[in-house]
């Protein structure tokens, strides 16, 4: 929207704020309305972007990586849930373990 737009708009609004009698009320409301209404008609849409060779690397990228999260989470899930099933260890029977592993 340009200066002139906003302008015009601020002096509806003023002009609509301003009203001091029923009737001038009722037609300051539509005034005001129609202004409010009239916002999104004026400015004009934007052009949808072309996607470039980059954007759409860094799309199929941000996907993969979105997909490998979502199975790394999957499998995650899969054995917290065979975790729970196994009786608890012991500390000696944890400290025995971690010796077999560093040997």
């Amino acid at each position: 929207m340009s200066l002139e737009s906003f302008s015009r708009l601020s002096q509806s609004i003023k002009d609509a704020a301003e009203a001091t009698s029923i009737e001038a009320e009722t037609k300051a409301q539509k005034d005001a309305a129609l202004v409010v209404n009239s916002i999104g008609v004026q400015s004009t849409p934007k052009r949808g972007e072309r996607p470039t060779a980059f954007s759409t690397a860094v799309n199929t990228l941000g996907d993969a990586i979105q997909a490998a999260r979502g199975a790394k989470l999957a499998q995650a899930w899969d054995n917290k849930e065979t975790e729970t099933e196994q009786p608890a260890k012991s500390l000696a029977e944890l400290l025995a373990e971690s010796a077999q592993d560093s040997a």
